[in-house]
């Protein structure tokens, strides 16, 4: 099966990234999908961060 998949990339990523991502999109769910986070991850990150 290899042969026809490629191997799952783990995606890195740090909350500035998050915070960076939402100000040009405006929109958490967006940025929630993107990231796949849950929604309630991605407001505590912006609070946070504030």
């Amino acid at each position: 099966m290899n042969e026809y998949m490629n191997e799952p990339i783990e995606r890195i990523w740090i909350p500035e990234d998050v915070v960076n991502t939402y100000k040009k999109l405006q929109d958490k769910a967006v940025v929630a999908k993107i990231f796949c986070i849950p929604v309630k991850q991605v407001t505590k990150i912006l609070n946070d961060n504030k």
